[in-house]
């Protein structure tokens, strides 16, 4: 095990990487004012959407500035600088908590403002916009726009950030609204319509422009202004994150369409299911052309540039589209697909250009409100099988269409139910320069083929799965909220030790794992492939004197995922403590019943956010009921193989325990956008 001289140490040889690439963020709080007084972030607070969340947010005071020089989460100078002008400050009134996301959203600009950023040092990112005001009893609505790209928001009645409007009733966040924000769009009917109805899960009766954050997507340049723009009465601006696109990729959408010139499948902006979401699609097989190909200089990247050397080339019997319309552009990536006609379809690409990539698949097809089950794999040009083969039964919250909600299908091929619905699917970590995606029907019906992405990444996990009284998972099996295959099963027995655990690729780590609990157990949630089987045996009673090591982690900040579910009821409360990098971090679950195959946060997991170092130990402690403080599994996932620039140099400095400390406190939110998805 590596000692805390040989870390540093590490630390200390990468300090001079000053010139490695990463993907960045710069935060911007408006700290409001008014009678009910405005609220600034320290360095180390942490805030904003869990896909984005950050440390180290600059803090604009007043009603107007200019010149104010902004670091990035890092706390690096970064040479932009921030401008802003607003006719007023304000803030939302009552008690608020010292989180980091109660401090961001209680300030902010009133009414008709502009912020204008100039020196942006990435040449591609996305600008999250939070917004919410002190409106009482009265909805209000603004217009967010940078250039010709904006979205509505509106700030609903009766309802403030954290005080009363963003919870369900169980004083936390419903599925719906990670880490207590609420995004725009939202599916759901045009008309205005409560508050409330956005928190009931697959509602699809509520405005679809209400919440608190919006992102303008797929900016360029060094310089931007934003406006805020009353629509009904005030447009309040909390806050902006301007993060870095730096991934690279592409995506091809199959136009389809029922009949010759329908190119309401036509995708002209922006798509695509959470981090996957993108600009730039390539349309393709219109409902004349269900074979066909795209040369080589003809398809354009994420960031609308050209691909010198990819090429992607199609067969299918035919092309067809669902009856969704194209309401959105989302609803337009879902209306046409090829149609593999029960004989499956075949797309082929040669030269990716990217050493490892996730290949994102896109399927909903006009087959009736009971579904239709496909099989999606991929393979070489050799006709070998270079994947899994995922199960998929679209007809997602048992429409026959695409509802607006992306739902991501997991299940292996060995699975036969149609429980497992969804409408993608991902396939992680591929590495070869060509592959073929592939379709079948053998499970019954057809396996619409709507879209694909190839997005770059170069993340890996190590999943460990609890086995206890249940069954272990097999190595094609998909599971996780970080979607990974390569599940390393241990613990059949209340103690033990396992080594050399393998990654989500297959490859073996340096990783080993102990642990100690009074017993094993397993939970009732079938026999399913994937999330319900890893999520089936457990660590039991861990409270009691439990605990689980996990040393010689081969990177040196990551993400830690754990997952909890018991069989116990009553809704006990379980606090699961986490100690690694010279920090003790807290995290609760409330074991609110069996499984139902959608993992949720504060239910099913908890998770803990840029940690440092390459070792912990998790414990746990009961907070109410009878509580066993399960533990399931757990997914360690990379952030950093090797420090940032700016992080070495500090502790190089001997700056390790101020910064760990100061710097890297915990960022608590939703799905990570390790998913994923985004």
């Amino acid at each position: 095990m590596r000692n805390r001289t040989a870390f540093l140490a590490e630390l200390a040889s990468v300090a001079l990487l000053a010139g490695t690439a990463r993907a960045g963020t710069i935060s911007l709080n408006f700290v409001g004012g008014g009678p009910n007084g405005g609220a600034s972030l320290a360095p180390s607070d942490v805030a904003g959407h869990p896909a984005v969340a950050a440390a180290n947010w600059n803090n604009a005071a007043g009603v107007s500035g200019a010149g104010l020089a902004l670091v990035d989460s890092q706390g690096a100078a970064t040479g932009a600088t921030a401008a802003w002008t607003a006719p007023n400050v304000w803030a939302l009134p009552g008690a608020y908590s010292s989180s980091g996301n109660s401090l961001l959203m209680h300030g902010y600009l009133d009414n008709n403002s502009t912020v204008t950023i100039t020196g942006v040092p990435y040449q591609y990112y996305n600008v999250w916009v939070y917004f919410d005001g002190d409106n009482g009893g009265a909805w209000r609505a603004g217009q967010y726009a940078i250039g010709a790209k904006s979205f509505s928001g509106e700030d609903s009645e009766n309802r403030n950030f954290e005080t009363n409007g963003h919870t369900n009733g169980t004083g936390a966040p419903p599925a719906g609204s990670p880490g207590g924000f609420l995004q725009v769009p939202f599916p759901g009917g045009a008309a205005n319509a409560p508050y409330s109805t956005r928190l009931n899960v697959g509602s699809t009766t509520g405005n679809n422009t209400e919440g608190n954050v919006g992102v303008l997507y797929s900016i360029s340049g060094s310089s931007f202004t934003l406006t805020a723009s009353v629509v009904q009465t005030v447009a309040p601006l909390s806050g902006i994150q301007i993060v870095e696109d730096a991934t690279t990729g592409f995506g091809v959408n199959f136009i389809g369409g029922q009949n010759a010139g329908d190119t309401s499948g036509n995708v002209t902006s922006f798509a695509g299911a959470g981090k996957y979401g993108q600009a730039n699609w390539n349309n393709v097989a219109n409902n004349s052309n269900p074979n066909g190909s795209v040369a080589a200089g003809s398809l354009l990247d994420r960031q609308g540039n050209p691909l010198a050397a990819t090429t992607v080339a199609w067969t299918s019997p035919n092309t067809w589209a669902s009856g969704i319309g194209a309401d959105s552009q989302n609803h337009a990536l879902m209306r046409g697909y090829l149609d593999d006609g029960g004989a499956g379809a075949t797309v082929t690409v040669n030269n990716v250009g990217l050493p490892q990539y996730d290949v994102v698949v896109y399927v909903d097809g006009d087959q009736g409100a009971a579904g239709s089950n496909g099989r999606f794999w991929l393979q070489d040009t050799s006709g070998n099988r270079i994947s899994n083969r995922v199960f998929v039964h679209e007809g997602t919250n048992g429409t026959d269409h695409f509802s607006g909600v992306f739902q991501q299908g997991r299940a292996a091929d060995n699975s036969t139910t149609t429980a497992d619905t969804g409408n993608y699917l991902v396939f992680q970590g591929v590495t070869a320069s060509d592959f073929v995606l592939r379709s079948d029907n053998d499970a019954g019906g057809r396996a619409p083929l709507n879209a694909f992405q190839v997005f770059k990444t170069d993340r890996k996990s190590i999943g460990v799965n609890i086995v206890g009284g249940a069954a272990p998972m097999l190595t094609e099996e998909i599971a996780g909220l970080y979607s990974q295959s390569h599940w390393n099963n241990v613990a059949s027995a209340a103690s033990g030790t396992a080594t050399n655990l393998m990654d989500s690729q297959g490859a073996t780590t340096t990783a080993d794992v102990a642990w100690s609990t009074p017993n094993v157990w397993q939970n009732n949630t079938g026999t399913d492939a994937g999330d319900r089987r890893m999520m089936a045996g457990y660590l039991d009673n861990f409270h009691s004197g439990g605990a689980l090591t996990v040393s010689d982690i081969p990177w040196v900040q990551w993400d830690l995922i754990v997952y909890t579910e018991s069989d116990r009821g009553g809704s006990p409360v379980s606090q699961y403590v986490l100690h690694a990098g010279g920090q003790t971090l807290t995290a609760s679950t409330t074991d609110a019943g069996a499984f139902d195959g959608i993992l949720d946060e504060g239910l099913d997991y908890v998770i803990f956010r840029g940690i440092y170092g390459h070792s912990f130990t998790l414990t746990a402690v009961q907070q109410s009921g009878a509580a066993a403080a399960p533990i399931n599994g757990l997914q360690i996932v990379l952030v950093t193989a090797v420090p940032e620039p700016s992080t070495a140099i500090l502790l190089g400095l001997g700056g390790l325990g101020s910064f760990v400390l100061a710097g890297r406190r915990l960022r608590r939110g939703g799905r990570a956008s390790c998913a994923p998805a985004a």
